[in-house]
């Protein structure tokens, strides 16, 4: 059985990091090959499929929250 986590099924998740933001409430990013996902202390979340690395997916969603002032 696959699990997933937010929108991406696990098994293609490289990188998985929590930040903080501004209020102190943690941010997931989940991160692979084929696109990136946020996931957010309220349980909502937000994704995008993107076929590059999984670093540089990562940094596409770290960007997404800094544009939207989150962190």
């Amino acid at each position: 059985m696959k699990r997933f986590m937010g929108m991406m099924p696990s098994n293609e998740v490289e990188i998985i990091k929590s930040i903080k933001d501004k209020d102190g409430k943690e941010i997931t990013i989940e991160s692979g090959k084929n696109g990136w996902t946020i996931l957010y202390a309220d349980s909502s979340s937000h994704y995008q499929d993107v076929e590059s690395t999984a670093e540089e997916n990562f940094k596409r969603a770290l960007g997404r929250l800094k544009s939207h002032g989150l962190i």
